[in-house]
């Protein structure tokens, strides 16, 4: 039975070094239209003045808890394990809610009461941009989605800032996994191997950029320091995990299909990337790890631009980098 003293929301905030921006995101937790959740606050060993910085918010729902530093799976593990809310959301330290994110993700517990993952939807702004319109957004369609479909057109469909998952699912599937980095798109995609997925397209989120978060840092790693992936396991730990799994999916479902889609959109990226960097022979083997079929333009698009000659892409992706640095000079 459950208790009625039960938050609705456990509000999850890992921190580590992020004293500019804490209080901004513990300030838009509290000021929540829905007001049935408790805060609690994971520092992953901060060496900056965050954690005194999180200790200024006075309000009696947000808790504050230290640890030494383990990373933001294990702070995130820790804060699940404290937590007795019967849903658990998250709010990375860097990055903040509008008024009515908690609203939003309740009316689609309320309209789904079977999906193990809810979501609205997060907006991608550079830090300092303008952020107006996540407290004017008015709300959003309801939906069940198709995870793997969605995130293959565009993989940010939600984060980490945007979700909350229900209690029973970690009970099932235990927390997140300790990974240099994409811990939280291998949560999503164990989940939606599970459960059922429903998301609100309204915006309630701002994902800041230019605040030296793990994918810019690990956008700024060396070609050289990454040798290209020889097997699916090599390329991320959601591709890790589903490459594993695929073969207990039927080969006709549509389940199997979309992550297919799903892993070739990651492998599609990844040659991307390697071709901005001037990576070929990450390039190359990327484009041998691709599985049948491959669906879409873009798929199909880079498939057959990676099967030319490496010097022939070589002489293209320095044309390319030649080409944007005249123009963002021209545009300066």
């Amino acid at each position: 039975m459950e208790n009625d003293m039960m938050p609705f929301f456990s509000v999850i905030v890992p921190l580590y070094n992020k004293e500019r921006y804490v209080v901004r995101a513990l300030k838009s937790i509290v000021a929540q239209r829905e007001d049935d959740f408790e805060v609690i606050v994971i520092d992953d060993g901060s060496t900056d003045e965050g954690l005194s910085r999180a200790r200024s918010i006075s309000d009696l729902r947000i808790k504050i808890f230290s640890q030494e530093n383990r990373g933001v799976a294990a702070a995130r593990n820790e804060g699940v394990s404290l937590a007795s809310g019967r849903w658990i959301a998250f709010l990375d330290a860097d990055d903040l809610w509008g008024q009515d994110h908690l609203v939003e993700l309740r009316r689609l517990v309320t309209r789904f009461p079977d999906a193990g993952l809810v979501g609205a939807s997060p907006q991608e702004v550079a830090e300092g941009g303008d952020i107006e319109f996540v407290q004017n957004s008015s709300p959003g369609s309801l939906r069940r989605i198709n995870y793997f479909e969605e995130a293959a057109i565009d993989i940010g469909v939600i984060n980490t800032s945007s979700i909350a998952v229900n209690r029973a699912v970690f009970d099932v599937l235990g927390g997140f996994s300790d990974h240099r980095y994409g811990e939280d798109l291998e949560y999503w995609a164990r989940v939606a191997l599970e459960y059922p997925v429903a998301k609100s397209d309204r915006c309630t989120v701002v994902y800041f950029r230019g605040n030296g978060g793990a994918m810019e840092a690990m956008a700024k790693t060396a070609p050289s320091e990454v040798p290209p992936p020889t097997s699916l396991v090599d390329v991320s730990p959601s591709v890790a995990m589903l490459s594993v799994r695929l073969n207990g999916l039927s080969h006709q479902s549509a389940l199997r299909m979309s992550v297919v889609r799903y892993i070739n959109s990651r492998l599609v990226q990844g040659m991307r990337g390697s071709f901005i960097r001037g990576d070929m022979p990450s390039m190359k083997a990327l484009r041998a790890l691709c599985l049948p079929p491959l669906t879409g333009w873009r798929q199909r698009g880079w498939w057959l631009l990676t099967g030319l000659p490496s010097v022939v892409l070589s002489s293209v992706s320095r044309l390319r980098a030649l080409f944007k640095k005249t123009y963002l000079k021209f545009k300066g």
